[in-house]
């Protein structure tokens, strides 16, 4: 692929992103979470079509964007800070040669960055995420476990797009993009 289409699918992706992250302001709280995902995705379907450096600059295009045009921030606290890069950096994890080691290191990177995003919600944005007590169950202790579970679902659900692209999409990506 040239330089010029790289560039050009790049922009296009940022502002696809940027526009499925502007449909985030229109919808509940709780559906966040999968539109920053999706908007992962379709990153690391660019790495996949024009290279991890093109992916880079549009992920880095697609977040001052989003600071800009998004009115709800947290959306793209979480898009910015987890879902955008963490597609791109999970082949790195998984260059690790232990299984477990691996895991490991993804589970540590996506705790710190719940911590980060906590942190930055708590002392920038002034909203508190989480309710400490319910019905005299710690529920950051319940919060904490089921992230955990659903990064878990969202790794593997990344490991099988992955597969899937690469035995089958990227071959029909090849007819249109040489």
């Amino acid at each position: 692929m040239k330089n010029t289409q790289k560039t050009a699918l790049g922009g296009l992706t940022a502002a696809l992103v940027s526009v499925i992250m502007l449909v985030s302001d229109f919808t509940y709280p709780n559906q966040q979470f999968s539109i920053a995902a999706a908007a992962g995705v379709i990153i690391l379907s660019l790495s996949f079509a024009a290279g991890k450096r093109t992916a880079i600059y549009s992920y880095a295009a697609s977040s001052v964007i989003i600071l800009l045009i998004c009115t709800y921030k947290l959306c793209a606290v979480y898009y910015i800070l987890f879902f955008g890069y963490y597609p791109l950096l999970r082949s790195a994890f998984g260059r690790i040669s232990s299984r477990v080691l691996s895991f490991a290191a993804k589970l540590i990177y996506f705790n710190l960055t719940v911590f980060v995003i906590i942190a930055l919600c708590r002392y920038m944005l002034q909203t508190d995420m989480i309710v400490s007590e319910l019905f005299g169950i710690s529920i950051p202790y319940l919060f904490a476990m089921a992230i955990n579970a659903a990064f878990i679902v969202y790794d593997l659900a990344l490991h099988f797009y992955t597969v899937k692209y690469e035995s089958r999409i990227a071959k029909l990506s090849l007819r249109y993009f040489k």
